[in-house]
């Protein structure tokens, strides 16, 4: 039984992932693809991003973990994965709701390297709309080239009548993401806190 902030000063290398304060917008997911869990969180009073990953399918074993490039602002982290890759969407402080989020998404094997996560291959797609949330696709057959989703609800005047939709696609171990698609839903919903 650790503390969140424990937690992220066990990952090593040790004491290379402090989070001061408590750690904001964590998130954890198993992955059965791979047998491997994931984790991802930012410090509150120094706005670093971190990525761990346990080294087994056991998560009392060590794990292993990065500083993410990604914007030293309040994150609003949200994460999926699939068979070719893993994917973060975070805030990046662009006061426009139609741009105000980015994805950060690494290949699969880059993700659960030996020696802990690798950024070489890591990618940032920028400027996506408010709330963008990643899609666990958990099929092992899926093909190489098939998309990765990203779904975002309309986020204004407190109403949702449309979502709207990216697809991440890898070429080996780059990836590519397609324009927003408008969904339409069969009505509009009331929506008064923009949730």
């Amino acid at each position: 039984r650790l503390s969140t902030r424990e937690f992220w000063r066990n990952v090593e290398p040790a004491n290379s992932l402090d989070p001061q304060k408590d750690p904001n917008d964590p998130r954890i997911l198993y992955d059965p693809l791979s047998e491997r869990w994931f984790a991802c969180a930012a410090g509150t009073t120094v706005a670093d991003c971190f990525l761990a990953v346990s080294t087994s399918s056991d998560p009392t074993q060590p794990w292993k973990g990065t500083k993410l490039p990604l914007p030293p602002i309040d994150p609003y982290m949200k994460m999926g994965v699939d068979k070719n890759g893993l994917y973060i969407c975070s805030c990046n402080g662009d006061p426009d709701w139609q741009q105000a989020m980015n994805c950060y998404v690494l290949p699969k094997s880059d993700v659960i390297a030996p020696g802990g996560p690798v950024l070489t291959h890591g990618r940032t797609f920028t400027n996506l709309r408010f709330g963008a949330m990643p899609a666990m696709d958990l099929d092992p057959g899926k093909p190489a080239d098939a998309p990765e989703v990203l779904l975002v609800n309309e986020f204004s005047d407190g109403t949702c009548g449309k979502l709207y939709l990216y697809k991440i696609t890898w070429s080996g171990l780059r990836a590519s993401i397609s324009q927003s698609q408008a969904i339409r839903l069969s009505k509009t919903y009331s929506t008064p806190r923009m949730e």
